[in-house]
């Protein structure tokens, strides 16, 4: 059976709005047994059933008077009646009956009193009834005003006096007292498919609950509820699948449950137009109706359709239909009537997907749950789009990252399957606001990217061309509307995914190391938080001043600092590097931004810059079986200077100990046979307690055999001559595609002569010459020099010599 609402929250709304929807319908009314009392009105207040007949009591309750009748329940003839005389032990003189439920277990009306007692009464002809038993269970059931039966021999009674559920058998023995949360003032009861179906008198509704007392749902009820309704059923009994209720009114009314329910509202012509679809659950919100229809809804339970890989959508759907002509839907409004408890309103999310075919559900969510304090809980969710038919409420647990990435993709492809309804200028302009977008989200200018698709917004609406009414009969024609509904809800994921990023200290290792020929770099370690997994680092997007990418390939995420805690390593060319911090007007670096676990991760302020660095010199490229010295500056250990030197062969994701207990601030170090492109050392104190304390080299390339390079990468190569030179060096290089690459003639002391070339590398070979000068066009002397070919965090040298 279907909510209208949750408990208490729709007693405030209806003060508002009137009458709720009922989940009963009334079917027919059937006259009551007529009485007349000298004081005040006849009331019905115990019903039950045998599934023949209708057993209930009317009274004069002022009078103390009632009657015991048994009626047809198709047409209300009394086929039975007796007096209610019954001298009850134990209990008062005019004691009255408040409560009944049929036993199948012996074929005995059970009737609950108002001094507690239930008396077990059978038909011994059409006038005459008898008392066949009789029990009570003290101050466990002092006011049953509910009652009904169970399996076999069991009945259960609703307490007023303290809205427990009392639970015993026909023959008085007693099994549990439960409370009834959520149940104001009981006033009935009937039980239908192993449910309890409870008459709540303070609210006004019916509250259904398991055989424990626990709440399934509530439902309200044709005709009884609000400020203009007089009938007040105090009796309750089902007979089939028709439930019967009774109370002060001279007749019974007889109700079905509606199972699947069919709305129709107009939707009139305007701007942001209203249509209350489902009162107390469903209001959708048309932008530019320009032709009015009918908004037809139907609310099922069930829907064959999976949603999004770490979505929950909830049981309602909602199938809706309408011929008006209008731009899109801006807004869904939902009351809290369909949220499972324990919903976390901060990930709930509108969805849609056409009604003939399972496609695939679009998030189509433009504002966040908004809660209004009167109501406790209204759900107020935006959403736009025009190919709507089915719509679901549900909780989303994709990472912020990955509803982006889906919205922008989403957008885009729709945008370019429209371009021929597009005009070409506009078009052009379109993409290229989608790619500065996405490129801004991507560095880490969220707010940027929002501004971005406010501009795409701009640039549809005011070109009137482009095709925006929609037409049942030609869906395909309302492109305007379509990429304002996709720019809209990816506007709200990308504030979303703003509102919730992360910021965390960093710090950069500023200082190069040497390995005969100097290298520019800059080095940043930034903190990952607890509450992220450090596995799930983008490593395609860690931008230094949302501007210097870093190289993929010296990304790593480990623990530098041996606090326990990974940080992330990212290295940036240091040309720029320091171009970026120029342009920003920083001394030091201002902002590292990655995406970690799909969410935003920001440096929070200035980057520390560190000073300790540990340097490695030699000549040429490290090589095995060689002796290199390594150095680095003194800095503060709690203990005597001692430290411990480490070596990496795979950029810090395991170490080797070289040497601990060393005296002096530098070591000189066999180099292993241990081929790699990302080779580091680490140097940390030695004395106890200092074992985080540590500083770091740059990456560097350590090759095997004396003085030969390994094979290099395929595709990577440096080839020049003449050699020696007299003239000008015709250099050839390649490198993959599409990277870039930087190729600089050095010194021997490491100093910079010529930067020859700094871009992408295209495909096949690339030549350039060097005709023996410097940056500052003099040529140099006679001598020896290095040809660098850069590329990643690959490298490639080749020696030259110049004669004058």
């Amino acid at each position: 059976m279907k909510s209208s609402a949750a408990l208490f929250v729709l007693v405030l709304f209806l003060s508002f709005t009137g009458t709720a929807h009922a989940d009963f319908e009334l079917l027919r009314k059937i006259p009551a047994p007529s009485m007349a009392c000298d004081n005040g009105s006849p009331v019905i207040k115990a019903m039950g059933s045998d599934g023949l007949y209708l057993c209930l009591t009317r009274g004069c309750y002022l009078d103390n008077q009632a009657e015991f009748l048994r009626i047809e329940p198709g047409d209300g003839a009394v086929v039975g009646t007796d007096e209610w005389d019954y001298d009850l032990p134990g209990c008062p003189a005019g004691t009255m009956p408040l409560s009944m439920a049929f036993c199948v277990y012996d074929g005995a009306y059970y009737v609950g009193t108002d001094c507690g007692a239930v008396v077990g009464l059978v038909w011994e002809s059409a006038d005459s009834a008898w008392m066949y038993n009789m029990f009570s269970f003290g101050d466990t059931l002092q006011v049953p005003t509910g009652m009904a039966s169970g399996q076999y021999s069991d009945l259960f009674a609703s307490d007023r006096a303290d809205t427990d559920l009392v639970r015993f058998d026909c023959t008085g023995y007693f099994q549990s007292d439960t409370p009834m949360a959520g149940v104001g003032r009981p006033v009935g009861m009937a039980e239908y498919d192993e449910r309890l179906f409870v008459l709540d008198g303070d609210n006004e509704f019916i509250v259904e609950i398991t055989y424990g007392a626990s709440v399934v749902d509530t439902h309200y009820v044709e005709d009884w509820g609000g400020e203009t309704d007089t009938f007040h059923p105090s009796a309750a009994t089902f007979v089939g699948e028709e439930l019967f209720l009774a109370g002060n009114e001279d007749s019974i009314h007889v109700y079905r449950e509606i199972q699947e329910e069919n709305y129709s509202a107009p939707a009139p012509e305007g701007d942001s137009v209203e249509v209350v679809v489902i009162p107390e659950e469903l209001v959708l919100t048309f932008d530019t109706v320009t032709d009015s229809g009918d908004v037809d809804v139907d609310v099922r339970n069930t829907d064959d359709c999976d949603p999004p890989a770490g979505v929950t959508l909830f049981a309602e759907y909602y199938d809706i239909g309408t011929d008006a002509t209008f731009e899109y839907v801006t807004e869904v409004a939902i009351m809290d009537s369909v949220y499972p408890e324990g919903v976390d309103l901060d990930i709930v999310r509108v969805f849609s997907r056409p009604s003939d075919t399972c496609g695939v559900w679009r998030d189509v969510t433009v504002a966040p749950v908004e809660e209004i304090p009167v109501l406790k809980v209204f759900m107020r969710s935006k959403s736009e789009d025009d190919e709507f038919s089915i719509f679901a409420i549900g909780e989303d647990e994709r990472t912020p990252q990955e509803v982006v990435e889906y919205k922008m993709a989403d957008l885009r492809g729709h945008v370019e399957s429209a371009e021929d309804s597009i005009p070409a200028e506009t078009y052009a302009d379109i993409v290229a606001i989608l790619d500065a977008a996405e490129a801004d989200y991507y560095m880490g200018m969220t707010e940027g990217a929002v501004t971005e698709i406010d501009s795409l917004d701009d640039e549809v609406r005011s070109d009137p061309s482009i095709p925006r009414t929609f037409d049942p009969a030609d869906p395909g024609r309302n492109v305007a509307g379509r990429m304002l509904s996709r720019a809209h809800t990816l506007r709200f994921s990308l504030e979303y995914s703003a509102e919730n990023r992360y910021y965390s200290a960093a710090t950069v290792m500023p200082a190069n190391i040497h390995v005969g020929l100097r290298f520019d770099w800059l080095r940043v370690f930034m903190e990952v938080p607890a509450d992220l997994e450090a596995a799930e680092v983008d490593i395609d997007h860690i931008y230094l001043e949302n501007e210097v990418r870093a190289v993929p390939e010296s990304t790593a995420v480990f623990d530098f600092d041996s606090d326990g805690d990974p940080e992330i390593r990212a290295m940036f060319p240091g040309a720029a590097a320091q171009s970026a911090l120029a342009g920003s007007g920083c001394s030091s670096v201002a902002n590292v931004s990655c995406f970690v676990g799909g969410f935003e991760l920001h440096s929070a302020g200035d980057i520390d810059l560190s000073e300790p660095v540990v340097a490695v010199a030699a000549d040429g490229v490290l090589l095995s079986g060689e002796t290199a010295r390594v150095s680095w500056e003194r800095f503060a250990c709690s203990g005597s200077p001692a430290y411990r030197l480490a070596f990496s062969a795979d950029g810090g994701e395991t170490w080797d100990l070289v040497a601990e207990e060393i005296p002096v601030e530098y070591f000189d170090w066999l180099v292993p046979d241990s081929p790699t492109d990302v080779g580091l050392l680490r140097v940390a104190c030695g004395a106890p307690g200092d074992e985080a304390i540590a500083v770091y080299s740059d990456l560097f390339a350590l090759r095997s055999g004396a003085g030969v390079d390994d094979e290099p990468a395929a595709g990577f190569m440096l080839v020049l001559g003449p050699n020696p030179a007299g003239g000008a060096v015709e250099i050839e290089f390649r490198a993959v595609e599409g990277e870039r690459a930087d190729v600089t003639v050095y010194s021997v002391t490491g100093e910079v002569v010529r930067h020859l070339f700094d871009g992408r590398v295209a495909a096949g070979a690339n030549r350039i010459a060097w005709n023996g000068d410097n940056d500052q066009g003099r040529p140099v002397s006679a001598g020896t020099y290095f040809v660098v070919l850069r590329s990643g965090t690959r490298t490639l040298a080749e020696k030259v010599v110049v004669r004058r």
